[in-house]
């Protein structure tokens, strides 16, 4: 018999979320959430695949500038709730996502 007291994989993770101090998910819809996640691992993905693979090396840059969006938008989210404490890696993700689509232009 399954057991049921264990929950669904996408809920531990917001747990898991919010056992790091992220208070977003507490606000933010459940599909935000997942759609933030999907599109950073697509992202890490088109950062390591056209470069590893020669096919597609421009697709490196959206990616790196994919992922920089992100970051923008939670910058203005964490300083919207004056959370300025929690603005240091934004910025420091910020900073490497502008240097990962340098990279991508210079490869």
């Amino acid at each position: 018999m399954p057991d049921r007291t264990r929950e669904h994989p996408l809920r531990d993770a917001r747990d898991a979320l919010l056992e790091l101090g992220e208070a977003y998910p507490l606000t933010v819809p459940t599909g935000l959430v997942r759609a933030i996640g999907a599109v950073e691992i697509l992202g890490a993905a088109g950062l390591v695949l056209p470069p590893l693979t020669g096919i597609a090396p421009g697709l490196a840059m959206a990616a790196a500038i994919g992922l920089l969006v992100p970051q923008v938008l939670a910058t203005a989210l964490h300083l919207s709730r004056s959370e300025v404490k929690e603005t240091g890696l934004d910025v420091a993700l910020i900073v490497l996502a502008a240097v990962a689509a340098r990279l991508a232009t210079t490869w």
